[in-house]
C-alpha cells in the first residue's frame, strides 16, 4: 500500500507560506527526547524560521499528504563561519573542518 506522500523541492518564499506548519511540525518534532527543547526555544521557532529563510540562496523540499504537510527540510548555503549557541549548531561546528 502506498501512501501517498508527495515531496516537492520549495524555495524560501513558499516555505514561509508553511510556517504554521512547520512550527507544528518543529514542536513534535523537538519538545520529545532527544532534543527536549525549553518551552522558552519552541516559542522563538517562528523568529528563528524568518531569519533561516532571509538567507541568501535558502530552499528546502516539503512532504505533504493530502494537502498536509508531514515534513520537511531546508537550509541555505554555509558562509565562511557557522553560528553557534544552539545544540544543533554547535554539533554542525564540530564536525565540519575549517
Amino acid at each position: 500500500m502506498q501512501r501517498g506522500i508527495t515531496v516537492r523541492r520549495t524555495d524560501a518564499i513558499q516555505l514561509g507560506r508553511h510556517a504554521t506548519a512547520l512550527e507544528t511540525l518543529y514542536r513534535r518534532c523537538f519538545s520529545e527526547p532527544p532534543w527536549r527543547e525549553s518551552a522558552e526555544r519552541l516559542a522563538r521557532f517562528p523568529d528563528r524560521l524568518t531569519a533561516h529563510l532571509g538567507h541568501c540562496g535558502s530552499h528546502g523540499v516539503v512532504a505533504s499528504e493530502g494537502g498536509r504537510l508531514v515534513g520537511a527540510i531546508y537550509g541555505w548555503p554555509a558562509g565562511s563561519t557557522l553560528e553557534s549557541g544552539s545544540r544543533f549548531d554547535d554539533a554542525l561546528a564540530e564536525a565540519v573542518t575549517p
